[in-house]
């Protein structure tokens, strides 16, 4: 597990960047313009937690030709195009299932390529970003995900039982589309041996890929009778006692 600690002064905004699937017809630029124009923003930092592009290649299974509309390499070339100017407020990379099948097929990484060009730290499956303002800490676990689940009860539940693992104030995922904020409660002991209740937010980030759209011959959503996926991201605030806010830009 990556684990890193980042020093920062007075309000601190952090964008969640996943699921973009760029490639794909339903891919909406727009969303992913929107969250760039976060990152513009004073006093932000970002994160990426996986599958920015769709990656597959005619021989993966799910691979459908009548919903791709660019190959694979003008799809890493869209995103890192975009997010370039970006790198150096970047808290890490995710690699989502989507890099990494590519990944195991090929054994070529061009996400973990760029980040190492651009001095960006690829944070593998898991990682922990702790945040200190003053003698005051607070910790952030981060991952792709893994798993499925239609409904959204599933996928927090799944990530809930994960989260129970860590001793981390904030678990924040990509993945499931799902785009959820639960807040749990996490027990710990004081100095005097007892126990005592902290919150702890679970994040489910959103996508920026639509289904169901006007005109489609249905993709992967429409031909498993799935439910539209949740649109947007996730912005998390800090303030200097780092006490949290989580919103969602949801479309």
């Amino acid at each position: 597990m990556i684990q890193k600690e980042i020093e920062i002064k007075g309000i601190t905004r952090i964008v969640v960047i996943s699921d973009l699937h760029i490639g794909l017809k339903g891919y909406r630029d727009d969303i992913f313009d929107d969250m760039i124009k976060e990152l513009k923003k004073p006093n932000t930092l970002w994160i990426g937690l996986g599958d920015f592009i769709e990656g597959r290649e005619p021989s993966h299974k799910f691979y459908d030709a009548s919903e791709v509309n660019m190959t694979v390499g003008e799809q890493y070339g869209l995103f890192f195009e975009k997010i370039r100017p970006y790198v150096k407020t970047c808290i890490g990379l995710h690699p989502g299932n989507h890099e990494d099948s590519l990944v195991m097929k090929t054994t070529i990484n061009p996400l973990l390529q760029f980040c190492n060009e651009h001095k960006i730290t690829y944070l593998g499956a898991v990682a922990r970003t702790s945040f200190v303002s003053g003698d005051k800490k607070i910790s952030m676990m981060t991952a792709h995900g893994a798993g499925g689940g239609v409904k959204v009860g599933g996928a927090l539940n799944r990530i809930i039982d994960y989260a129970k693992t860590f001793n981390s104030d904030i678990v924040c995922v990509g993945h499931f589309h799902k785009l959820c904020h639960s807040i749990e409660l996490k027990y710990y002991e004081d100095e005097e041996g007892r126990i005592r209740w902290s919150p702890m937010d679970i994040v489910l980030n959103g996508s920026a890929l639509e289904a169901y759209m006007d005109g489609s011959y249905g993709g992967y959503v429409e031909r498993k009778l799935l439910q539209p996926s949740a649109l947007g991201f996730t912005i998390i605030t800090l303030d200097k006692n780092l006490e949290k806010s989580i919103v969602f830009k949801a479309y």
